[in-house]
């Protein structure tokens, strides 16, 4: 792809800035602009548009990354889009390609690693790290309701709590507990308080 056109939305600034100054500026990078937010970016496809986006999935302003990303592949489904991450947890990963993704970059990475995933995306190609992510990840296994309930359990919030906030009645809420536990194999709560701290679901001060 020559004359390629590339956002990055980052709200770190300086962090934008200087991915900015870092790209293969060639003959196969023609523009690169920054974007604080990633709204900004999406009111600037009201008038322009760019082949590859890099986007950083924990985006604070606004909307998250994932969300932003969602919004892309829905308005524009034909730009190819690389997330940006601090996380190496799987589940960010599988977020990512369940979304429509097309790359998966840790924030360390070199910038040869950057060169790589914008050559391989450009060309139609999918690119995800060959960084080492945190395995095994025993909370891939529950359905995405299951992972919404777990992270509330994790919070502290009784079953009655949860059904109200998820419209669902307490019943379901302690049928999803009961799957959660023996999916898991764990016995209960204090388990899961585990696992939500191995896994990066909450931060070991937590508990």
């Amino acid at each position: 792809m020559n004359d390629l056109s590339i956002a990055i939305v980052d709200d770190h600034i300086l962090f934008a800035d200087a991915l900015k100054e870092v790209l293969p500026v060639n003959s196969t990078i023609a523009t690169a602009i920054t974007f604080s937010r990633g709204e900004d970016l999406l009111t600037h496809f009201e008038s322009d548009s760019v082949d590859l986006v890099l986007l950083d999935v924990g985006i604070k302003n606004g909307k998250s990354g994932f969300e932003i990303l969602k919004e892309i592949k829905y308005r524009r489904p034909h730009i190819k889009v690389i997330m940006l991450s601090m996380h190496t947890q799987r589940k960010y990963v599988n977020t990512a390609k369940e979304l429509g993704a097309n790359g998966y970059l840790i924030k360390e990475s070199s910038a040869q690693d950057l060169k790589k995933a914008i050559d391989k995306v450009a060309r139609g190609c999918d690119f995800y790290t060959d960084h080492e992510f945190n395995e095994p990840n025993k909370l891939d296994i529950l359905s995405k309701s299951e992972y919404e309930i777990a992270e509330l359990l994790i919070q502290g919030k009784s079953s009655k709590e949860i059904a109200e906030e998820t419209f669902r009645s307490k019943e379901t809420i302690d049928t999803h507990r009961k799957n959660i536990y023996r999916k898991l194999e764990i016995n209960g709560i204090v388990d899961l308080l585990r696992l939500g701290v191995k896994h990066g679901m909450i931060l070991d001060n937590s508990m």
